[in-house]
């Protein structure tokens, strides 16, 4: 029907949009607190990621990772068109920070994250033992599996992401460090 033109399969359309952030700039970097970088959805949703800085129970200095919609930032109607009509219905769906939005733009938001990440480790900033992320709900735990494969591809030689459970918790935790040493 159409000649020369190959159909490509459902994994091959993800992978290509996997591969295209939205555009994105660092809002702040502050080397003993936080790092903040900040983009928008098609859909008009304002995501901040947070390099937050943090000195965990063994005392290494470490970063955690966080992406979320900044609520004060994303316009009214935005949400609105998703079906929230009220500060208040806003508020609450916000009430859990990390929790499922269900925008539909989960694609370009783990897209941008990784060019995020991946520029985060061409920056100077001040050495860390690791950086970590996590997720609890079962289809969250996928979909980071999925997005921890795409930073582990993307980091410099040297590193790599471990993950590890908790029989405490629902979280799986994802750490990414040295494969030989213990501060970047």
């Amino acid at each position: 029907m159409y000649a020369g033109l190959a159909m490509r399969s459902f994994r091959q359309f993800i992978t290509e949009l996997l591969d295209k952030p939205l555009p994105w700039k660092w809002v702040r970097q502050d080397p003993r607190t936080v790092w903040t970088a900040r983009f928008t959805t098609p859909k008009g949703f304002i995501y901040d990621v947070d390099f937050d800085y943090f000195t965990d129970p063994q005392d290494q200095r470490s970063i955690e990772l966080v992406f979320s919609i900044n609520e004060r930032l994303t316009p009214t109607e935005v949400w609105v068109e998703l079906g929230f009509d009220t500060p208040e219905s806003i508020h609450k769906a916000m009430a859990k920070p990390c929790g499922i939005t269900k925008t539909g733009d989960e694609l370009f938001v783990f897209a941008t994250v990784v060019q995020i990440v991946k520029d985060f480790f061409t920056q100077d900033v001040p050495k860390w033992h690791y950086l970590s992320f996590s997720a609890a709900e079962p289809s969250r735990k996928r979909l980071y599996d999925r997005f921890a494969q795409m930073i582990e591809r993307s980091l410099p030689t040297g590193y790599e992401i471990n993950t590890t459970e908790d029989d405490r918790s629902p979280e799986r935790y994802y750490r990414i460090c040295k494969k030989d040493g213990p501060d970047f």
